[in-house]
């Protein structure tokens, strides 16, 4: 068996089959008809329609057979599509094509056949009509002739089943392109030659306010189309877009439009006309005129440009120099502060490039600040100049890039003078400072009477001893390691009140804002400050436990640490006292070019509405008369003047750390703090 080859134009024959939507169809009788009236004219049992697929034969009619379908590859169609005219197989036995084919030597037994093909409209052929008998035999010419008489009109009828295909599917595109004119908003009229309306769509009507009878007919020179000009003068009827587009052959877009008709006010439309031209005519047969109701759009416009002028109001009255800037640096736009801060005027600016201004290039002096806001960052600095009066002025700057979808688009510069701001700070400093003092002074005061304890008992100790000391010396025969222990003990009693006294010099000692930074170890600073507290904290019971370090040296005014590290041991020590177990914990790291002092006690933390407020000036939770609310604050600012920072660390326990960098701040910076 041999298996017929593709027809050479294969693919394009398979896509017009396809889009023929004949394939797995229903049965219809007019094609039927036609492969009954075959088999009658050829004599023959079986008479079949066949439409060859890519791989399969499918039968849209058959006679004589119940299968809808067989394998291309054994089909006899496929052959027949391959040839120009009429494909006749008297016998298949002596056929080498097909005398061992399953369809002959079994199925259906064939041994007649005869097959004339079914062309597209372009020509290729989609199947076969054809005639099958199961005994040898022959056609006649005329049943030759009928046979592709009957493929001819089978063609026609494939061809018109396809024109009334295509005319539906037109049918449903008018009607959803008519649909769709009558469902948008924007209205649609027709007009003829003589500018008469002779179709529409519904939006037209709603927004014309006009009935279907009111508007067929009607044209733009009707005097009853009371129409005015966006400057509310008339608007003549040859002037109105559809006749222009008329008169000149050219298409008339964005024209302005109010109408008066049927309105206690004016409805304000935009209005686009376009010709239409019949085939081989030089003028325009008909007109189509779109509209759309910018009534709202224009009243939105008219508030918009009211908005924008209390805005420019607005942005002209704030006190701050304004600029606005594209990214390529040209000025656009500035408020009248601006001007007036600078001495300049919207000449001197606006459509300028920022290097051509020569009186505000120190604005941007720092490339590196005006490349950071290109590139779409916010920045923010402080300057200093001298003002077209002579005065020094402090500034702050900030530069507002306008993204849209991650591009630049332009950038605002808005300085604000902040000299007056910066006196009331300094005036600020110097009262924290004069309250640093009489806090410290007050915690002097406080510690008296605890200093006072700490030096009677050892020197009472002191007392006794010499006193001991001296009578046994009266006595004879007393050897000298008898004295030993009392010596010893006079020993450590005496360093002990030398460091008491030295750690209370320390503290005490005054110092002001010229007082240089001495490099310190950080453990010399918290034993100077325990041996002032530390009996105190013994009789008290309070486990005062300082977890072990290497020797940390940092740059810093030692009696300003010392005072926090003292303030915060107080606090714990009046916030513990109704604890049973009592205990403060001192603990310092240090990481790269920072040291961390950790002061923990077992209390419980601090919630967040005291935690927010306790460093502000003057709040405390004390009992009155028993805390000033500035011992914190106070630390604070010492923290900060030495670049440092004194914080509430939320954990189980009540924590704060104190950071502080190791080396000093700049010699600018230490003059300032």
């Amino acid at each position: 068996m041999k298996s017929a080859k593709m027809h050479k134009n294969e693919n394009e024959r398979i896509e017009e089959l396809q889009s023929l939507n004949l394939l797995d169809t229903l049965p219809e009788s007019d094609y039927d008809n036609i492969a009954q009236l075959a088999a009658v004219i050829c004599n023959t049992p079986i008479a079949l329609i066949s439409l060859v697929d890519e791989k399969r034969q499918w039968f849209k009619s058959k006679i004589g057979v119940d299968v809808s379908e067989t394998p291309r590859d054994i089909a006899f169609c496929a052959h027949a599509i391959l040839q120009d005219g009429l494909l006749i197989v008297e016998n298949p036995l002596e056929d080498e094509r097909f005398f061992d084919n399953p369809l002959v030597a079994d199925g259906l037994k064939i041994r007649f056949y005869a097959g004339a093909p079914l062309l597209s409209p372009n020509g290729f052929p989609l199947g076969i009509l054809c005639v099958i008998d199961t005994k040898s035999g022959h056609l006649s010419a005329q049943q030759i002739d009928s046979l592709k008489l009957l493929s001819k009109q089978l063609t026609r009828l494939i061809e018109l089943r396809q024109n009334i295909v295509n005319l539906e599917t037109t049918k449903e595109q008018l009607f959803f392109k008519r649909k769709a004119i009558d469902n948008i908003k924007e209205g649609i009229v027709y007009q003829n030659d003589k500018g008469e309306i002779i179709d529409f769509n519904q939006a037209a009507l709603d927004i014309l306010c006009l009935t279907a009878e009111q508007i067929t007919g009607k044209t733009s020179m009707d005097p009853h189309w009371k129409a005015v000009k966006g400057d509310e003068t008339d608007f003549p009827g040859h002037e109105h877009p559809a006749m222009v587009a008329l008169k000149t052959g050219k298409p008339v877009y964005d024209v302005e439009m109010g109408i008066k008709a049927n309105f206690n006010s004016i409805k304000w439309i935009n209005i686009n006309a376009a010709p239409i031209f019949t085939k081989d005519k030089l003028k325009p047969s008909h007109v189509v005129t779109t509209f759309s109701d910018t009534t709202v759009a224009r009243e939105f416009r008219r508030v918009l440009e009211k908005n924008k002028t209390d805005m420019e109001f607005l942005i002209n009255s704030l006190p701050h120099a304004i600029s606005h800037w594209s990214k390529d640096q040209v000025c656009l736009r500035v408020n009248k502060s601006f001007l007036r801060f600078y001495q300049m005027s919207e000449d001197d600016l606006v459509g300028n490039n920022m290097n051509q201004i020569k009186s505000i290039e120190k604005v941007f002096h720092e490339r590196k600040k005006l490349d950071s806001v290109l590139d779409g960052k916010f920045v923010q600095f402080e300057r200093q100049f001298v003002n077209a009066m002579g005065t020094v002025r402090e500034t702050m700057i900030h530069m507002i890039p306008n993204l849209q979808q991650g591009q630049l688009i332009d950038f605002l510069v808005v300085e604000v003078d902040v000299t007056e701001l910066k006196q009331l700070e300094k005036n600020r400093q110097e009262l924290e400072m004069k309250l640093s003092h009489s806090s410290r002074m007050m915690a002097l005061g406080e510690m008296a009477s605890g200093i006072a304890h700490e030096i009677n008992n050892p020197l009472a100790i002191i007392k006794g001893k010499i006193s001991l000391l001296s009578r046994k010396l009266i006595k004879e025969n007393v050897k000298a390691d008898i004295f030993q222990k009392d010596i010893e003990a006079l020993d450590r009693t005496v360093t002990r009140i030398n460091n008491i006294v030295r750690g209370l010099s320390m503290y005490s000692r005054k110092h002001n804002s010229d007082d240089s930074f001495d490099k310190v170890d950080i453990k010399t600073i918290i034993e100077d400050t325990l041996s002032l507290c530390s009996e105190k904290f013994r009789i008290a019971g309070v486990n005062l436990i300082v977890k072990p370090f290497q020797g940390v040296f940092i740059d810093c005014r030692p009696a300003q640490i010392a005072q926090i590290l003292t303030n915060l041991l107080n606090n714990s020590f009046d916030a513990i006292q109704h604890y049973e177990l009592k205990w403060i914990e001192i603990d310092v790291t240090q990481e790269d070019d920072l040291v961390e002092v950790f002061v923990k006690d077992c209390g419980p933390g601090i919630s967040k509405e005291i935690a927010d407020k306790m460093m502000q000036p003057f709040f405390t939770t004390k009992e009155v008369g028993k805390g000033t609310g500035l011992g914190l604050s106070i630390s604070s600012g010492i923290a900060e003047m030495h670049g440092g920072l004194l914080k509430y660390i939320e954990a189980e326990n009540t924590c704060f750390c104190l950071a502080l960098p190791k080396q000093a701040l700049s010699d600018s910076s230490l003059k300032a703090a």
